[in-house]
């Protein structure tokens, strides 16, 4: 209870600043740099959580074997997961730029190419980092602690939330500001490597420590789980760089900032007790006490997650509209009824990931994640099949629709999953 009640202040004191950088950052952008260099940065930021898609994750599998093998002390064979797990995501990060880089340099002529093909390095740059970094963040919380990683997430946060609005005083365009981005970028990456004191792992990549028994039977773990990912990047920076490509660059700026106050923030207010609950599930299971009792706790904890969703619904609907105006001073126009569909997808999602919570933590993603694609995939292929992207209303009707879909299946299935693994 000791460890819960540790990560629980960690992942708050990180909700309080996700909380502080989405609240803020938004206005400061506008207030300085105005909506259109607004729009542009919301967009090409959405291209390396877009590139992740192609990024097969195996962080979260691993992480969750480092923790079963370092409970049975087996550190040599710890090591070996870790390695394993970064020399994959080498490999696969090098494969995704340069297939992208191809890609770039085969659509020179594209409007939206030629005239921020710098840009667009930059942010790749960012994203090759962004890759690597996972594994340092994996060596930091896989004993259960998260408490280094959340300090490191937070302190770079704000670094980037507060310089790159800032630099209006000291800049005199716009292009400039990615750059101050990838020094940030290179300073979090270098700070994660040297926070890393770990005597049972070789905190850099070895290609010594290689062996492909290992690293197929994680990569067999992180293939639903990968699933789920990519799902939901699909459904948050995969919907924004859809608009950007389609030439809606102008609704980007509404999309980031609507969904980042009624779907992100009650997502990351709920984290908290998520993430705190995910590490305690998988302790259960690798002590083998994931029982019946265990399971009445859990249905209690989701009553109570049912009941704080019901009341953030409700207070988003009734002064949601006018929180979002005085935020960000109307520089966007949104409906009630756009509101309301967002609170209710939002509610559904969260709904879903606690309802599926035991599996994911035992790594069952498999079927969870297959769903959630299929979904997703459906969605985005009514949305470009007809042409929904210039009606932000019917967009979220469709995602709502799926996502209503998606909640049923999720739900039969679990019960039926669950009640077998305890039999």
């Amino acid at each position: 209870m000791k460890n819960l009640y540790s990560n629980i202040i960690s992942q708050s004191s990180l909700l309080i600043e996700k909380i502080f950088v989405q609240i803020f950052f938004p206005s400061l952008m506008l207030f300085f740099w105005g909506k259109e260099n607004f729009n542009l940065w919301i967009f090409m930021f959405s291209i390396p959580s877009f590139l992740s898609l192609f990024q097969i994750s195996i962080i979260s599998p691993s992480r969750n074997q480092m923790s079963i093998i370092f409970k049975n002390k087996k550190f040599k064979l710890l090591n070996t997961i870790y390695q394993n797990a970064f020399i994959f995501i080498l490999f696969n990060s090098a494969i995704i730029i340069s297939v992208t880089l191809i890609y770039i340099f085969l659509n020179l002529e594209n409007s939206i190419v030629s005239l921020n093909i710098d840009l667009i390095i930059i942010t790749l740059s960012c994203s090759i980092i962004t890759f690597l970094i996972g594994p340092f963040s994996m060596a930091l919380t896989y004993k259960g602690n998260i408490k280094k990683y959340v300090g490191s997430e937070i302190f770079f946060d704000i670094i980037l939330s507060l310089t790159i609005p800032f630099s209006f005083l000291l800049l005199d365009d716009f292009k400039k500001v990615f750059y101050i981005a990838l020094f940030v970028y290179i300073f979090k990456i270098l700070f994660k490597y040297f926070l890393i004191n770990d005597k049972h792992l070789v905190k850099f990549v070895n290609f010594k420590f290689f062996e492909l028994k290992v690293f197929k039977k994680v990569f067999n773990f992180s293939i639903g789980f990968n699933l789920d990912v990519i799902s939901n990047i699909l459904k948050g920076p995969g919907l924004i760089f859809l608009l950007g490509t389609t030439n809606n660059l102008s609704l980007t700026g509404l999309v980031s900032t609507s969904r980042t106050l009624f779907y992100f923030f009650p997502i990351r207010f709920l984290d908290i007790l998520y993430n705190s609950y995910y590490l305690e599930i998988t302790k259960y299971f690798r002590l083998s006490k994931f029982s019946k009792k265990t399971l009445n706790f859990y249905l209690r904890f989701l009553l109570f997650v049912i009941s704080l969703l019901i009341i953030i619904t409700i207070f988003n609907n009734i002064f949601g509209l006018s929180i979002y105006n005085y935020w960000l001073n109307k520089k966007f126009s949104i409906s009630s009824e756009l509101i309301l569909l967002i609170t209710l997808d939002v509610f559904l999602v969260i709904l879903i990931n606690f309802i599926t919570l035991p599996l994911k933590s035992i790594n069952k993603y498999n079927i969870i994640g297959s769903i959630d694609l299929f979904m997703n995939i459906l969605t985005f292929v009514l949305i470009i099949k007809f042409d929904l992207m210039t009606d932000l209303i019917l967009v979220f009707k469709t995602i709502l629709f799926f996502t209503s879909i998606n909640f049923v299946l999720k739900f039969i299935i679990n019960i039926f999953i669950l009640k077998r693994f305890i039999k």
